[in-house]
């Protein structure tokens, strides 16, 4: 039996327009997918197998190989992120491994099982956990709306800075953050905002701008692995990552949320939270904004960093700062958006 890694970097995409089928319109987006298939190329070992979309950037590859990393062998299927089943030679032989759980392998096919799908839709929904997160009273207000009229009203009583976030996104993608009402509606905030709510319902709640730290707790299962420390922009878009040392807090509310949502979830994911300064300027600590059923950078630097022994950060970058400091970096990704890519950092 060997390794399968597929990186369906599509998996909240695909929860949000289930049973819908999702494929990016735009380019960008589409060649975003694809790149972040290369993290799973890294991870996986030389007798592992990665799904793939196309054959492999050659100078990310000779990089790798010139430093003596072992990785997966590609397997290339062009249109396996958007496809809801295909043919998988040898099938039976593989231990499927993916970003996010959503498909399973029958006979010499790879599909999408509706049962892990709804699963996964539960559980990562914001809109479940925010609910989960009132009814505990970990926050004391929910505010979801679902129309104009709702967000006409909830306009005159809403403290900025606020962010509208959807029910489903990745990494900080598809939030709206916006520090006061001018910038809400100068920037055709409010217009954005009325669009999106003719698809789907909206979170609002208060953007910290008073933030000290961002970080994660990760797990694989019951087993608690390590703590992250998070850099991300202004608007909660990933930049970089890195472990640091903690012991476990008290998690029972994941615990919680499991059995009301009565699902059995047994492998990775991650708990993000932050610590801020309250109006007497004393640092408070949220380790429940939200969870991540699924692997996360902060998970996939873990297993990198047990794969090769060492503690490497793992950031998001410019290319001219890997052309100008290329000791200290390892690229994981091509420079092909935005000429940005992954990378580890010694």
């Amino acid at each position: 039996m060997w390794n399968l890694y597929r990186l369906n970097s599509t998996f909240e995409f695909i929860l949000a327009n289930y049973p819908n089928f999702y494929k990016p319109k735009h380019p960008v987006i589409y060649r975003r997918f694809l790149d972040l298939e290369y993290l799973f190329l890294f991870l996986a070992n030389s007798n592992d197998f990665v799904l793939i979309s196309e054959e492999p950037d050659s100078e990310i590859i000779e990089i790798w190989k010139s430093k003596k990393f072992n990785f997966g062998t590609p397997i290339i299927n062009p249109n396996h992120l958007f496809q809801y089943d295909f043919n998988l030679k040898n099938a039976e032989n593989y231990n499927l491994i993916e970003w996010g759980n959503l498909s399973e392998i029958k006979k010499e096919k790879l599909i999408l099982s509706k049962q892990k799908i709804l699963e996964a839709k539960k559980l990562n929904s914001k809109f479940e956990q925010y609910q989960f997160k009132f009814e505990k009273k970990y926050i004391s207000n929910l505010k979801i709306i679902s129309s104009e009229k709702e967000l006409i009203e909830l306009l005159e009583e809403l403290n900025f800075p606020a962010v509208f976030k959807k029910e489903f996104s990745f990494s900080g993608n598809g939030n709206s953050v916006f520090q006061d009402q001018t910038e809400f509606y100068s920037n055709k905030g409010f217009q954005r905002i009325k669009n999106i709510l003719k698809n789907q319902n909206l979170i609002i709640e208060e953007w910290r701008i008073n933030k000290t730290e961002e970080f994660s707790f990760l797990f694989n299962g019951s087993e608690f692995l390590s703590k992250t420390k998070m850099e991300v922009s202004n608007t909660g878009e990933f930049l970089g990552i890195e472990l640091v040392n903690s012991e476990k807090s008290n998690f029972n509310f994941v615990d919680q949320y499991l059995k009301e949502q009565k699902i059995n979830y047994n492998t990775y994911y991650s708990v993000d939270g932050y610590s801020y300064l309250d109006n007497k300027f004393e640092v408070q600590e949220n380790f429940f904004s939200e969870i991540n059923f699924r692997y996360s950078m902060g998970i996939l630097l873990y297993l990198i960093n047990q794969k090769l022994n060492h503690n490497f950060k793992l950031r998001y970058i410019q290319k001219i700062d890997y052309t100008l400091n290329k000791e200290n970096y390892i690229p994981l990704t091509p420079y092909s958006i935005g000429k940005k890519n992954f990378a580890l950092e010694f």
